[in-house]
């Protein structure tokens, strides 16, 4: 079931999950309509983040709160796998999602990866930007482990405000927010997973990984890897594909 109010702005839903309840938003800033099928969705203007919300059959645009991704909270009558123990692949981790990697054992960057539960993208099916960064060389890593510092790196070069990493960067899911944009091996490794978890569609999604050596040196600040849930396969595109408004976004984080 799922109730949604209009004015100060609040969604609440209920499901088998538990509640998910998102922040309070301030009044109508902008008076512009958007479509049915836009619900969900952000966009940036001057510098601010709006998000359109349900109104009637339509939509209209609100501004979000503080001009950041939208913060949500997640209660749930299943213990996480640290109340409960022990966290293995396919347990419920601390930040509501589902655990997709162990590493056996503590390692610098943590030890578990869990990927943030799909009710953060308020009901769509994915959620698309664009990586940023257009022209400007990130140097990042792919391997699993690296995707918080690739963030962070690409969060502190880029100034674009609608991009993949600051989305994920900005956002707070369950009193969490050290979600990152995975490195290319560690989506890999959930894409794996995915028969598992399956909560998120059937898209390309961004890694937080430039461009490797495979190109030309001069292409690689104009490329960044993804990857397809469906095949499995990873592949460099353009940082600013405009397909569907950029690839698809899934954040994860980190804990031991």
């Amino acid at each position: 079931m799922r109730k949604l109010a209009v004015g100060m702005f609040f969604v609440l839903i209920i499901s088998a999950q538990g509640s998910i309840t998102f922040a309070a938003h301030p009044s109508v800033v902008i008076n512009q309509s958007c479509s049915k099928m836009q619900i969900g969705k952000t966009k940036t203007v001057a510098k601010k983040t709006y998000v359109c919300v349900k109104n009637g059959k339509s939509g209209i645009w609100k501004l979000n709160a503080g001009g950041k991704a939208l913060t949500t909270t997640t209660s749930s009558t299943i213990p996480n796998c640290l109340q409960s123990g022990p966290c293995v692949v396919g347990s419920k981790g601390p930040g509501g999602g589902i655990v997709f990697y162990d590493a056996g054992s503590v390692q610098p960057w943590g030890r578990f990866l869990e990927v943030a539960p799909a009710v953060w993208m308020l009901g769509q099916k994915s959620i698309s930007k664009p990586w940023g960064c257009k022209g400007i060389d990130v140097v990042t890593k792919t391997e699993i482990g690296s995707g918080k510092t690739n963030t962070e790196l690409i969060v502190s070069a880029c100034s674009e405000a609608d991009t993949a990493a600051r989305i994920v960067s900005d956002l707070t899911v369950n009193g969490f927010d050290d979600w990152f944009l995975p490195a290319k091996d560690e989506l890999s490794t959930l894409i794996s997973s995915q028969k598992l978890i399956g909560v998120y569609s059937d898209y390309n999604y961004w890694t937080s990984s430039q461009a490797s050596v495979e190109l030309s040196a001069k292409f690689l600040p104009q490329y960044a890897w993804s990857c397809r849930t469906a095949y499995g396969q990873c592949g460099q595109n353009l940082k600013t594909i405009l397909g569907w408004g950029g690839l698809g976004v899934i954040p994860i984080r980190a804990f031991s």
